[in-house]
């Protein structure tokens, strides 16, 4: 304390020392732990806490890549390109990235369908082209669609904006758009998703055709 009125052993029963000025440590103070019951913390002197560990949200979900049968099985298979693509979308579409994507939206994505046998687990990032666990598995890559929106999104004739709104193909016919109920009144349900933004932009820079 460099000036203010300082107590005196007698005094301090009854009253504090009262700084004005004080003598700050140019040196950083770390806390290092804290028990919010308590309130007690303890305080290092120029040491920074080691970093804390993150714990993967996917951790405990299953991940097809890391499945080698179903790895050997896909390479092996006497079936083209298309087929392979088409039972691997199959089979990352259900279990647990099915069940997050039906947490999420409560139903199909777009329409009021909310039967759970009559919906597809997408990626809207595709499984085989997502670089990391997270990609894979996070529901953010993920829409919950029905059978005819799901192969359209699939095939880059349909995608979605910043604004969640459909953005529809000019290779889509008017006559198909007819007939399959597809118009620019169509968005997704919720639009509080923020976290799919870098993968419908993704979507639509590198999968929709134009």
């Amino acid at each position: 304390m460099l000036d203010g009125d300082r107590a005196t052993v007698e005094e301090a029963e009854f009253d504090s020392s009262k700084a004005s000025k004080r003598k700050l440590d140019e040196v950083e103070w770390w806390v290092h732990s804290y028990d919010p019951y308590s309130g007690k913390y303890q305080l290092v002197r120029e040491v920074p806490p080691p970093p804390k560990a993150v714990r993967d949200p996917f951790n405990d979900a299953p991940d097809p890549a890391e499945d080698a049968a179903l790895q050997e099985w896909i390479d092996e298979a006497p079936l083209s390109d298309t087929e392979k693509e088409a039972i691997l979308k199959i089979r990352v579409g259900q279990g647990y990235f099915h069940e997050a994507l039906l947490e999420r939206w409560k139903g199909c994505a777009v329409t009021q369908c909310k039967e759970p046998s009559l919906l597809l687990a997408s990626h809207i990032k595709p499984w085989s082209k997502c670089t990391t666990r997270a990609e894979r598995l996070s529901p953010a890559n993920g829409l919950l669609l029905t059978p005819h929106l799901d192969k359209l999104f699939d095939r880059g004739l349909i995608t979605f904006n910043d604004s969640f709104k459909i953005v529809i193909s000019s290779k889509l016919t008017l006559n198909s758009q007819s007939s399959l109920n597809v118009h620019p009144g169509l968005q997704l349900r919720e639009r509080s998703f923020h976290d799919m933004k870098p993968y419908l932009e993704w979507h639509r820079d590198v999968e929709f055709v134009k």
